[in-house]
């Protein structure tokens, strides 16, 4: 990565975090609550083998990552910059500075893609990046709760969310509704195109990213997630037939650090046929009971304008706990 004429550089192995007094600029700084996220982060972030950039005199520090696997798809170079770390007081001028300093270093010689994500209320910062290109992709909420309080398990097996009860499903709502583990050949049959579960999501309303490209990106990550060793599978089946799939796996990053574990919940649809007949709920609660055997903390993350998802979460209780955007930087041709 090469850094142009700003002074800014790869501060490679630096202080430990008492040292650096500066805090986490991620949105899951609400995980604070819980444990020393913003050292958990730190930490993480420590080895020489992450680029961690900084403009000279300037209090404010971003930990870059490469991402293989949306290489993989994508077919350009993609880096990440997962985390950012400030001062208390960090002058205007110096976020000019930094987001261009931030540009230099992550613009690949052959051409390639960067995104960022953090608090959104991080104005300044996000203002600084647009202004060097950078363009707003999505803006999500962010819902934690943690299952072992909000919800219990009736004798049945079902989940149930023990202090509210929840409304009555849609017409032909229960009786012939199954909920298990289904098959990646379930799976795939039910769910061939994955992205059109996810028309708000910042890779299908990326204008530079082709409708093909999209396809491959969603099929991918519903193939990984499904196959990875922690993750958590729920299907609601009805008629015999899979009519939805909840999906989710374990945080193996700093989110891994919280006490009890974090897991997440990446994929959560009813096939159109089967839509409005009360399958929603019971199978969020039954995803959110079979996540909670191994984490004590749940995440889920969706689009601001995804009411549908903001209605049903906020219905069951779920507690808001962030909100985040996310930026997209091109420095080539679309793939």
């Amino acid at each position: 990565m090469g850094h142009g004429g700003t002074a800014f550089v790869n501060i490679g192995q630096w202080h430990t975090w008492e040292e650096v007094g500066m805090r986490n600029l991620g949105y899951q700084a609400y995980l604070n609550e819980f444990m020393d996220y913003d050292a958990a982060v730190w930490e993480e972030f420590q080895g020489e083998e992450v680029p961690k950039f900084s403009v000279a005199g300037c209090p404010l520090i971003a930990a870059c990552v490469d991402s293989p696997s949306d290489r993989q798809v994508m077919g350009v170079p993609v880096n990440k910059v997962p985390q950012f770390f400030h001062a208390e007081d960090v002058p205007t001028e110096s976020l000019g500075t930094f987001a261009r300093g931030l540009d230099e270093a992550l613009r690949p010689k052959q051409g390639g893609f960067a995104l960022a994500r953090m608090d959104f209320r991080l104005f300044g910062l996000i203002g600084a990046l647009e202004d060097c290109g950078w363009r707003l992709a999505d803006t999500l909420n962010i819902y934690h709760c943690e299952p072992g309080k909000a919800f219990s398990v009736d004798a049945s097996g079902s989940a149930r969310n023990a202090s509210r009860s929840s409304p009555p499903g849609g017409k032909g709502s229960a009786a012939a509704l199954q909920l298990r583990e289904p098959s990646w050949e379930e799976v795939a049959a039910a769910f061939p195109d994955a992205s059109e579960y996810f028309p708000n999501s910042r890779i299908f309303r990326d204008t530079r990213i082709s409708q093909d490209t999209c396809k491959r990106f969603f099929a991918s990550r519903l193939k990984s997630t499904f196959a990875s060793a922690g993750s958590v599978k729920v299907g609601a089946y009805k008629d015999g037939k899979l009519a939805g799939l909840a999906l989710g796996d374990r945080d193996t990053g700093s989110g891994g650090k919280v006490p009890g574990g974090l897991g997440f919940l990446w994929f959560n649809a009813v096939r159109e046929e089967w839509s409005g007949q009360g399958l929603s709920r019971p199978l969020l609660r039954a995803f959110l009971s079979a996540m909670g055997n191994s984490c004590a903390h749940i995440e889920i993350g969706t689009q601001t304008d995804n009411l549908a998802a903001n209605r049903i979460y906020q219905g069951m209780g779920l507690k808001l706990a962030a909100t985040a955007v996310t930026l997209h930087r091109w420095f080539g041709p679309r793939p």
